[in-house]
């Protein structure tokens, strides 16, 4: 996992430094996997803001990715398998069910609001 030492709910809520932090820590992964001959998934599921928990509900929910080591074919088909396996269940992700595509413009920080669930998957270039 990849995991802010400070709190934060999301990854979408973190600090400009820290962020820029996690994109040169992601980066390294993806150096070090290649060198096996492998590729890396990152994810991050949020499912509620924590942000209840300040105001006497819920727990308080610290923001982790998950790092996922794949084999460069499992890499590349990341886009198609994802957007067929988040059709399949847009329903219980109520009515925000839209896969956004990212790139260098449109990066998690700046297509997803604070406070908003959603679920993460990201790949070289995706």
């Amino acid at each position: 996992y990849i995991v802010p030492l400070s709190y934060a709910e999301s990854f979408v809520g973190l600090d400009e430094e820290v962020w820029d932090e996690v994109k040169r820590f992601q980066t390294s992964l993806r150096r070090m996997f290649q060198t096996e001959e492998r590729d890396v998934l990152f994810l991050e599921t949020v499912t509620r803001a924590s942000r209840s928990s300040a105001n006497g509900g819920g727990t308080a929910l610290q923001a982790k990715m998950e790092v996922v080591p794949v084999p460069r074919s499992v890499e590349r088909d990341a886009p198609l398998y994802f957007k067929s396996a988040l059709a399949e269940v847009a329903q219980e992700w109520g009515t925000h069910s839209k896969a956004i595509a990212l790139d260098d413009r449109k990066t998690l920080r700046n297509a997803v609001p604070k406070g908003f669930p959603y679920f993460y998957c990201g790949w070289e270039g995706g």
